[in-house]
């Protein structure tokens, strides 16, 4: 982004979402981040599958977010 990102625009997005969450750089550019836990015993395709296709989803809503 051109002028970045505001701390005010950051925060609304990481109320309203539940997935990927948003923080800035030291210049206002915003990444997006989301936790998968693949700790314990490993996990199952399907679920690793319906995972990224929430990622897909949430980087979507993101980038319509920030007007892309």
């Amino acid at each position: 982004m051109e002028e970045g990102m505001s701390l005010e625009q950051a925060n609304a997005w990481n109320r309203e979402y539940r997935f990927g969450k948003v923080w800035l750089d030291g210049d206002s550019d915003p990444f997006i981040e989301m936790d998968v836990n693949l700790d314990v015993g490993g996990v199952a395709r399907e679920n690793f599958a319906d995972t990224f296709d929430w990622w897909l989803v949430t980087t979507s809503q993101f980038e319509t977010y920030i007007g892309w």
